[in-house]
């Protein structure tokens, strides 16, 4: 591997994430002729393959693979010991994944994109959080719970080679995506084909092949976009001095190609994820007009995320899954505030905490909160003109166009600390390009305030 690493111009540690990826999708073919009914060998198949490829990756270097036993075995008998008292069992299980993760970060991480036993131990702490949360949801009342805490709620701890198979699942263990673990178990008994409107109501689709296929060949697109580009678009000349004396178009143009290329990234790596676990079957998200659709763990949409015109339907389609985690876990359990703009914070602050200590993750997610905000501000502004504009022909293009470069600006824009990570990068970026993104959100909110809100009747 590292001879190969040498020859491919890739670092070690990233050519094992990626052939870990790739060994996914024979090992999905493997699965499929594995008897239906032989729920143990499956559970042993998915354990078994998937701690192999972590070994593969991480081996036990600053820990490596003896990081993802230890937090599955301490969760496990943390649940079991407190089964009749199941709200300490989830905090134990809370706090002490997420504190383990950031040990983990705290004592490994460094200035730059670090691919070590953290990569797979971030998944690795959301799905372990997810588990405990459905098993304390199991002991509540039906009527206390939301339709999809009903659906994926435990009422009995699943025995230790199910959390294993769970935890360890061979397609999704370096990268994700998230999934329950009812989804897991349905997928392991074949529940999941399961259609009442069908007289064959357990009839499991043929081998997904092309939609697997077209999922590997758009990520390989995106991956080599990344690769032959990004050398060119360095994120660390945004914090030199040359780029300081740079236009500002210049600017904005070289902050645009940074995030363009460094997204393609996470885009390239989670489309070749998605085929394995297409190839498998746990992508399987039932059937329209009688055709399987494979789309039930998509972690990003592509078509959307490249074509929407809105800051939030871009951030909807990105990490599509592990949003939706983090709604169903934080958010949501955040109802009794009565206030959607504290839940909204409480989930961006937590996945901020969940990437690692660094300045820029924090700032990422804030410019996140404010953008869509402020977004939802401006196109209230100048919602008579986009409908004005939509009804005709000639302004339809360059509306559309103005709102596709506005949307990438800001999302590009905030992802940047993201990328320069530490604090001093951040201010000199932000304040080498003016804080244009802060100016357009308070722009916006004052507008709104005077030209929106102060017409709108007041309450008596």
């Amino acid at each position: 591997m590292e001879d190969l690493a040498k020859a491919t111009g890739l670092s070690e540690p990233a050519l094992r994430l990626f052939v870990g990826v790739l060994i996914s999708y024979p090992l999905s073919l493997v699965y499929r002729v594995i008897p239906r009914d032989a729920h143990t060998l499956k559970h042993l198949f998915c354990a078994v393959n998937g701690m192999s490829i972590a070994w593969f990756c991480y081996g036990t270097e600053k820990g490596g693979i003896i990081h993802s036993l230890a937090s599955i075995l301490l969760t496990y008998f943390t649940l079991m010991i407190f089964n009749s008292n199941r709200t300490i069992g989830l905090f134990l299980c809370f706090v002490g994944n997420l504190t383990h993760l950031l040990l983990g970060y705290w004592f490994s991480a460094t200035e730059n994109y670090d691919i070590d036993f953290t990569t797979a131990q971030c998944v690795l702490t959301l799905r372990l959080i997810g588990l405990a949360f459905d098993y304390f949801d199991g002991s509540k009342q039906e009527k206390d719970l939301e339709r999809d805490q009903k659906e994926n709620q435990l009422k009995t701890l699943p025995n230790l080679l199910e959390v294993f198979g769970f935890c360890y699942f061979y397609a999704s263990f370096l990268i994700g995506p998230q999934f329950t673990f009812r989804r897991y178990r349905d997928f392991i008994t074949e529940k999941i084909y399961e259609d009442p409107t069908s007289k064959d109501s357990k009839s499991r689709p043929g081998v997904p092949l092309w939609p697997a296929l077209s999922r590997l060949l758009l990520g390989a697109v995106y991956l080599a976009i990344f690769t032959v580009l990004s050398p060119q678009f360095p994120s660390s000349y945004m914090n030199t001095q040359k780029y300081a004396e740079e236009p500002l178009f210049i600017k904005i143009y070289f902050m645009w190609m940074v995030g363009f290329l460094s997204l393609r990234k996470y885009l390239g790596i989670w489309l070749l994820g998605e085929g394995a676990l297409v190839l498998a079957g746990i992508a399987f998200n039932g059937r329209k007009n009688g055709v399987p659709q494979w789309d039930g763990l998509s972690n990003v949409k592509p078509y959307v995320f490249e074509t929407c015109l809105t800051l939030h339907k871009l951030v909807e389609a990105f990490n599509v899954t592990t949003n939706d985690w983090v709604k169903r876990y934080v958010f949501k359990r955040l109802k009794f505030m009565n206030n959607r703009h504290i839940s909204s914070f409480s989930a961006l602050g937590f996945l901020a905490v969940w990437h690692g200590f660094s300045a820029g993750y924090f700032v990422s997610f804030f410019m996140e909160f404010i953008g869509v905000e402020g977004e939802r501000a401006f196109l209230e502004i100048i919602d008579p003109f986009v409908n004005f504009a939509f009804s005709n022909t000639f302004l339809m293009v360059p509306v559309a166009l103005a709102g596709w470069l506005l949307r990438t600006f800001m999302f590009y824009y905030g992802f940047a600390p993201f990328e320069l990570k530490t604090l001093p990068h951040v201010w000199n970026f932000l304040t080498n390009t003016y804080f244009l993104y802060f100016i357009f959100v308070i722009g916006a909110r004052v507008l709104h305030s005077i030209l929106i809100s102060s017409k709108k009747p007041k309450r008596a």
